[in-house]
């Protein structure tokens, strides 16, 4: 989980679209309206995809933690139950099909 004290991995990332798209504002005109278009929905797909990194990777983070608890819960679970050792092969003599 991120706190406030800690930097986002993908921060350098966001800061460089941001620049991008600073720049790309500062030589509007210069290039053409479709090319300065096509270059800001570029970076606000890169943008959107570099902003769900950071959920996705709390949310794995979680169902690890998640699985931990599981496996931890089975384990406890099976020792708990020790089969007890059967006698004769496990035939008791009182099956109804036997001899059949």
């Amino acid at each position: 989980m991120n706190t406030s004290t800690t930097t986002s991995p993908v921060q350098p990332a966001l800061t460089a679209v941001k620049d991008l798209r600073t720049e790309l504002k500062k030589r509007a005109g210069k290039e053409g309206g479709h090319l300065n278009r096509l270059v800001q929905q570029y970076l606000a797909t890169i943008e959107t995809t570099l902003l769900q990194i950071e959920p996705l990777s709390n949310m794995i983070h979680v169902l690890n933690r998640q699985t931990e608890v599981a496996v931890h819960g089975f384990r406890a679970l099976a020792a708990m139950h020790t089969p007890t050792p059967v006698e004769n092969g496990g035939d008791d003599g009182t099956s109804e099909t036997k001899g059949l």
